[in-house]
């Protein structure tokens, strides 16, 4: 019998994907390309829908957005010392803190910190979830009317 016709030639090969160009001083901005730091820019129209506690206003994240290392390093430890007071004044009028925007269903895991995949199976130990009130997050961000939902001081 005739050998079997030759296999086919793969196409030739081509780009699927170039970065941008680098910033102009990469080092002052983490080597982030222009789009990684733009990810956590806050427009105008963010400020009117955020809450106060979005992570995204963090004074330390935003002077380190700006390269500014002397500021960034004293507002971490500034809000650090804040969070432990915080703690320790809850503590001591025995109150638990009790996530206002999330809960842990009652059939998951006690809740941790960081949640953590189980090694074979992908599932999350932990799942937190957006509450389903008429205190939702979403309708209230919606609203942008965040002083009515005493969120705590925390920058």
């Amino acid at each position: 019998s005739p050998p079997p016709p030759p296999a086919p030639l793969p196409p030739p090969p081509s780009t699927i994907f170039s970065p941008n160009a680098p910033l102009s001083d990469p080092q002052k901005q983490y080597n982030f390309s222009k789009f990684a730091l733009a990810l956590n820019e806050v427009t105008d129209r963010h400020l009117l829908i955020l809450p106060p506690t979005d992570s995204r206003l963090r004074p330390d994240q935003r002077a380190l957005e700006h390269a500014d290392i002397s500021v960034a390093t004293s507002e971490k430890l500034r809000l650090e010392e804040k969070q432990r007071q915080q703690r320790k004044e809850r503590k001591r009028c025995n109150v638990s803190y009790t996530p206002q925007w999330f809960k842990c269903p009652p059939n998951s895991k006690k809740p941790v910190a960081i949640q953590q995949f189980t090694p074979h199976s992908a599932e999350l130990d932990v799942v937190w979830q957006f509450t389903t009130t008429d205190r939702d997050y979403w309708a209230v961000r919606e609203n942008g009317n965040w002083n009515e939902h005493n969120l705590p001081d925390i920058f």
